[in-house]
């Protein structure tokens, strides 16, 4: 459960970067994920690598186009934590 510099952490519902921590516990909806994503974007530590690994991640652990945005129509995941657990336990 780590993809290049970040780490899952399951139990905090949160990915773990060597300079920052992103709540996955709250990501519902295409804003609060694309709202993260740029704020990291822009950060001085922020390689290219780091985004295409985080993006990645959030793929792997939320399948975005199929719970988010699929067809390019707004969706909102009524419980993160789950597929959180989903994705974890999948990697068993």
């Amino acid at each position: 459960m780590k993809w290049g510099n970040w780490t899952l952490d399951p139990k905090r519902n949160l990915l773990v970067h060597p300079h920052y921590e992103v709540s996955l516990g709250e990501m519902k909806t295409n804003a609060v994920m694309m709202d993260w994503i740029f704020q990291i974007l822009p950060k001085h530590w922020t390689t290219a690598e780091d985004i295409h690994e985080l993006l990645t991640a959030l793929d792997d652990i939320f399948i975005p186009q199929e719970n988010l945005c699929g067809g390019g129509q707004d969706k909102q995941i009524d419980n993160p934590r789950a597929l959180i657990h989903r994705y974890v336990m999948s990697q068993s």
